[in-house]
């Protein structure tokens, strides 16, 4: 059976998105890209290259 993994705790989305900001995931260690286009990823926080892209496959 599948199915989504069991965060413990509370969940509001005021707090989902405070432990999602781009500054806690840099914080912890973490890269976050965000789409930008067909095939290509902009980086928005974290270390790693600028942008991701299909076409350096």
């Amino acid at each position: 059976m599948i199915q989504p993994p069991n965060l413990g705790g509370q969940w509001s989305e005021a707090a989902g998105r405070e432990r999602l900001s781009d500054k806690n995931i840099e914080a912890n260690g973490m890269t976050k890209y965000v789409k930008a286009g067909d095939g290509v990823y902009e980086k928005h926080a974290g270390s790693g290259p600028d942008v991701i892209s299909a076409d350096d496959l």
